[in-house]
C-alpha cells in the first residue's frame, strides 16, 4: 500500500483495549474485539512484550489473520508462526549495529550485563547475541 499526499483522506476507526500486561487477558480482550462487528475490525496492532505477543500469536495463528506485535524473544520466532509480524528484530541482533560501530571506532573491550530474572529471557538473549557478535567481530 502506498499513500500519496494528494490521496483523499481515509476514515479510520481505532478501537483499543488495555491488556493490563497480563497474558491471560489477551485472548479475552481479542475475542471481545473480534466479536465486535459494527464495524468489523480488519487489522490488529498488538501489544508490547514477548510474553504478551505469544498470547496474541496463539489467538491469531489459528484464524490465519496477520497481526503486528512488538516482541523480540527467540521463543516468539522459534515457533514458526506464519501470521505474526514484529516491529523489532530478534533479541539476539539488538546490539549488532552498535557493536559494528564500536568496532569501526576501534573499541575492543565490551562489558555485557543482564538481569537473568526477566520473564521470557529477553535480556539474556540480547546479551548472548551481543557476546556472539562481538566474538565474531
Amino acid at each position: 500500500l502506498t499513500v500519496h499526499p494528494d490521496d483523499p483522506p481515509w476514515q479510520v476507526n481505532v478501537t483499543y483495549t488495555d491488556d493490563m500486561s497480563d497474558a491471560a487477558v489477551i485472548p479475552v480482550s481479542l475475542s471481545a474485539l473480534k466479536a465486535k462487528r459494527d464495524p468489523p475490525i480488519d487489522h490488529f496492532l498488538g501489544t508490547y512484550s514477548s510474553t504478551l505477543c505469544l498470547a496474541q500469536a496463539e489467538f491469531f495463528e489459528p484464524l490465519g489473520q496477520p497481526n503486528l506485535c512488538a516482541g523480540a524473544s527467540p521463543t516468539l520466532f522459534s515457533r514458526n508462526y506464519k501470521y505474526v509480524f514484529t516491529a523489532f528484530s530478534p533479541a539476539e541482533f539488538y546490539h549488532a549495529s552498535v557493536l559494528d560501530m564500536m568496532w569501526l571506532k576501534h573499541a575492543r573491550k565490551v562489558a555485557i550485563l543482564y538481569d537473568d530474572g526477566y520473564e521470557g529471557g529477553f535480556n539474556k538473549h540480547a546479551c548472548l547475541g551481543a557476546r556472539s557478535h562481538a566474538t565474531w567481530l
